[in-house]
């Protein structure tokens, strides 16, 4: 749930996807979270020191440039950042452009241009507040049993138990 987003604050309803059509009531659901932290630690963690998180990130330009006709995209035209958006309660992995890009995908006939500082967001996470993750369990007909965190309550588990059948938004 927490990689599938379209506005700041997509909530879990919005992101359920199949998962709304196939519980019957008395189903259990087990649901794993990361809770909000420390926004100066996620974006460390998203921005390592060695650079592999901006490696895993830049080989995005590199895969697409090998499964997909396109000229005037180079690695070397972006840089990886990482950003924590408080607002929607994510960090997002970005490529921001070094330089004024112009790629061509000739296989589908498209442009896409970005201007030096414009920036392509390539993954979001979610990071969920506890009480909210209640509130958004509950709203698919979901009622929590159990719950547990790690020390740290950096990540949780919840064992909840379906009441009603949840509708499809």
């Amino acid at each position: 749930m927490g990689r599938s987003a379209t506005s700041p604050r997509t909530s879990a309803r919005d992101s359920c996807g199949w998962f709304c059509a196939a519980p019957a009531p008395g189903d259990h659901f087990l649901l794993g979270a990361d809770l909000v932290k420390d926004a100066a630690g996620l974006v460390a963690a998203y921005d390592d020191e060695v650079g592999v998180t901006a490696e895993f990130n830049l080989n995005l330009i590199d895969v697409i440039d090998r499964m997909t006709p396109v000229t005037g995209l180079r690695r070397e035209d972006f840089e990886h950042e990482a950003v924590w958006d408080d607002e929607a309660s994510r960090i997002e992995m970005r490529l921001r452009a070094v330089r004024d890009v112009e790629a061509d995908f000739t296989g589908i006939g498209r442009t896409r241009q970005l201007a030096k500082g414009e920036h392509l967001r390539t993954e979001i996470s979610r990071k969920f507040d506890p009480g909210e993750l209640r509130d958004e369990l509950a709203g698919h007909g979901l009622q929590p049993v159990a719950g547990w965190t790690d020390e740290a309550g950096d990540f949780s588990l919840t064992l909840a138990r379906v009441v009603e059948h949840p509708s499809v938004p």
